[in-house]
């Protein structure tokens, strides 16, 4: 109850064809996970290195140079790492709070048994883990699609959004006349 009265919740229907509530979440929620991620992973950020540079006669000043391509490329694999766990800490979000439903522990134990039965150990994956990202939204497009949902983006526009992430993924695509680097 809220207020008094008996909370809605919106639905997602995923490509499985199952009807997920979600909780619509605050347009702050992603760029603070994104903080939370960087400043967790801040020791590990690549510093630029510096160079020598003259700045008068028989002056010289060491001053970074951010333009350095290994400090370009392992910037990128910092951001990267980043960004990777800001989706781990989304999906346990998910998991704990946006997402409402009921794992079906009997379609689990059954997937278990036949991940199992082809050699395929999940025993490091929890029960809602499982049912929600094998079983109920196993398409990644549904996890996007789904992540603009809870940001109460219409579907319609979280696809636009998604299609449009893929793209500039893409080396050397363009995207609304926009080429991107590859």
């Amino acid at each position: 109850m809220t207020n008094g009265r008996e909370a809605k919740y919106n639905v997602f229907v995923t490509s499985t064809g199952a009807e997920i509530q979600h909780r619509v979440l605050s347009p702050d929620v992603l760029p603070r996970l994104l903080q939370a991620c960087q400043t967790e992973l801040a020791d590990e950020r690549p510093q630029p290195p510096t160079q020598e540079v003259a700045v008068g006669p028989g002056q010289t000043e060491h001053i970074e140079n951010p333009h350095d391509d290994a400090y370009i490329a392992a910037l990128r694999e910092w951001e990267q790492m980043v960004v990777a766990l800001r989706g781990v800490k989304l999906k346990a979000l998910m998991e704990e709070y946006a997402l409402i439903y009921e794992v079906d522990y009997d379609a689990v134990r059954e997937y278990r048994e036949a991940m199992q039965a082809v050699g395929v150990d999940l025993s490091d994956e929890s029960d809602k883990a499982l049912y929600l990202w094998h079983l109920t939204i196993p398409d990644p497009l549904d996890v996007g699609v789904l992540i603009g949902a809870l940001s109460g983006k219409r579907v319609e526009q979280a696809v636009r959004d998604q299609t449009d992430l893929f793209l500039r993924s893409l080396p050397g695509s363009a995207v609304n006349g926009v080429e991107t680097a590859g």
